[in-house]
């Protein structure tokens, strides 16, 4: 809040920064998590408000909490600029994916003395996400050639499984053959 308007301060006044015009969103409720005002917490309507603004482009600069890491509906952003560290996998996925424009940037500030174990945190963080990341391209890559392939995936019934049952039944259902017991006389 308070950020949001010195930032509009200064870019009132520095022919540089005239562009920028900035909002912030708060969550509307902390339930007692977080140390400050009820000023701070900002009301459903209010905040769908604000986004329909940064959609329109009535602004450019959005300053938020960490509610709109999901659930919120944000456009594309080029940059986005964390201040606190994110505090779990999901947390940093979450807000990593709000920087989803072409060439994008994504950055987290931290303190000096704290930059060392930060960055072997987010190295973790960053292996765990391209684990996943890989998991979830070789998934779609496995569906797209299944579904080429005239099969569909993660049902029963597939080429394989047809081949399986069509042995085993023959081809009018009356045994492995596929002649009932008259047949094989």
């Amino acid at each position: 809040m308070v950020l949001s308007e010195q930032i509009n301060i200064f870019a009132e006044h520095d022919p540089e920064l005239t562009f920028v015009k900035s909002k912030f969103v708060t969550g509307h409720g902390t339930g007692g998590k977080v140390n400050y005002s009820n000023e701070a917490e900002m009301d459903f309507k209010t905040q769908e408000e604000v986004l329909r603004q940064f959609r329109r482009h009535k602004f450019n600069l959005l300053i938020a909490t960490c509610v709109v890491e999901e659930g919120l509906d944000i456009p594309k952003c080029n940059v986005v600029c964390r201040f606190d560290f994110p505090k779990s996998f999901r947390s940093y996925v979450q807000s990593k994916g709000r920087a989803h424009a072409k060439d994008s940037s994504y950055y987290i500030l931290v303190d000096r003395e704290e930059q060392v174990e930060k960055k072997s945190e987010l190295a973790v963080i960053f292996l765990i996400y391209m684990y996943f990341q890989k998991r979830i391209i070789c998934k779609e890559i496995h569906c797209q050639n299944n579904k080429k392939g005239g099969r569909e995936t993660g049902k029963k019934g597939g080429r394989e499984e047809g081949r399986k049952e069509g042995r085993k039944e023959g081809r009018n259902g009356k045994g492995r053959e596929g002649k009932g017991r008259e047949g094989n006389r």
